[in-house]
């Protein structure tokens, strides 16, 4: 079985990592993770945002009040006339405290699909003098998020790194974006600081190792592929 579709692949892949994948789905997926190197990066991503998503979170204690809410919506509260039957005292507070967990959980998965959610609007292919093409790149302009999939092995001299940028629809200078990976198979996230949606297109340069030293295309242009600026 090959996982084609990037929407699932990415999805089976943050389930993987939350643990929320299981049982015989969970044991497939492991055997697929052996064979694709393009799964185990998806997996490698998931697991950097993850952790790096956690320890930009601050513990949340909650207040007296909220805990008396929590208690009152779950029927914890102590009833003000004594009952007859009075539930387990420790019971009472492991039902509270897994409320609260539940409560800030639950918080926190808006932000959370949030900031994991990407809807592309631009999809164009860099392509070679062949017409063959060489990445795939999406935008979702509105997250300003960008992936780029790399198709085939690109070869460049050692002393030399490909680098992506955003050329502007105002026709001023073209804005780095970041080094292209050249390995098939190879994804890139990224979230720019500059404005997608003020641009028109992407240029692929031939620069020195490691990019640009002075911020803009030095080396020549290999490849130009532009977009809309509404889709």
């Amino acid at each position: 079985m090959k996982i084609t579709n990037d929407r699932m692949r990415d999805a089976l892949c943050a389930e993987y990592v939350l643990g929320t994948l299981r049982g015989p789905a969970r044991r497939r997926f492991m055997r697929l993770l052996q064979h694709d190197v393009g799964l185990r990066q998806r997996v490698a991503f998931w697991e950097e945002t993850l952790v790096s998503f956690a320890r930009g979170t601050a513990p949340v204690s909650p207040s007296p009040q909220s805990w008396a809410a929590i208690s009152r919506r779950l029927g914890l509260a102590e009833p003000r006339t004594q009952s007859r039957f009075r539930p387990i005292g420790p019971l009472r507070y492991w039902l509270a405290a897994v409320a609260v967990v539940l409560a800030v959980g639950l918080s926190m998965l808006s932000p959370l699909r949030e900031r994991f959610m990407f809807e592309p609007d631009v999809r164009v292919a860099i392509t070679d003098d062949a017409r063959q093409a060489l990445w795939i790149i999406e935008a979702d302009r509105n997250r300003n998020r960008l992936r780029v999939r790399t198709l085939r092995d690109i070869p460049v001299a050692q002393d030399k790194s490909l680098e992506l940028w955003l050329l502007l629809a105002d026709g001023s200078a073209p804005v780095s974006l970041g080094l292209m990976p050249q390995t098939q198979g190879a994804e890139l996230e990224l979230q720019p600081r500059a404005d997608l949606r003020a641009g028109n297109g992407f240029a692929v340069s031939l620069e020195p190792r490691g990019g640009s030293p002075t911020g803009r295309a030095t080396g020549p242009i290999l490849h130009v592929q532009t977009f809309g600026q509404t889709t």
